[in-house]
């Protein structure tokens, strides 16, 4: 579950994968409102849709842009379940 609170919306907002930390591919763009709200990602249908291989060194990354300090404005991110 996830919120934001006063961010602008920035390509760089978003979640992203990798098979070795080297590459990253974007599996969910992250944009809200002030209430939070749940999404789902099913890690292995976007890892063979990208081509890559759930191993010992994938990586799940949560990026966004900001040009204010983070209790200005930002994700607030709640409840991240892996299953």
């Amino acid at each position: 579950m996830f919120k934001e609170f006063g961010d602008e919306s920035n390509p760089e907002d978003h979640v992203s994968i990798s098979e070795d930390g080297g590459t990253f591919y974007t599996v969910l763009s992250l944009s809200g409102g002030s209430a939070y709200e749940q999404k789902s990602i099913d890690i292995d249908e976007a890892a063979a849709n990208n081509g890559l291989v759930l191993n010992s060194n994938f990586k799940i990354r949560f990026s966004w842009r900001d040009n204010y300090s983070i209790s200005t404005d930002g994700f607030a991110f709640d409840d991240i379940t892996i299953q």
